[in-house]
């Protein structure tokens, strides 16, 4: 559902199916991700979400990517 909404919002990479955009989308909002960033690497909670809001943008859509570091 989330892929499918993107797509109808901006347009998806060349050749990015609704599919693999969510496998994408899941690998990266995945508990698993989260956990192994935030908990394991110590990440900040807000360099986990700018992380994953830029690697969402820049690897599903053909929006450009937010000019930001991850330093949170």
């Amino acid at each position: 559902m989330f892929a499918d909404a993107l797509a109808r919002k901006t347009p998806l990479r060349d050749g990015l199916s609704s599919e693999l955009a969510a496998d994408v989308a899941l690998t990266i909002l995945s508990p698993e991700t989260y956990n192994l960033l935030v908990h394991s690497r110590g990440w900040s909670r807000a360099r986990w979400r700018g992380w994953a809001f830029d690697a969402l943008v820049g690897l599903l859509t053909t929006l450009p990517r937010p000019d930001r570091t991850f330093d949170g």
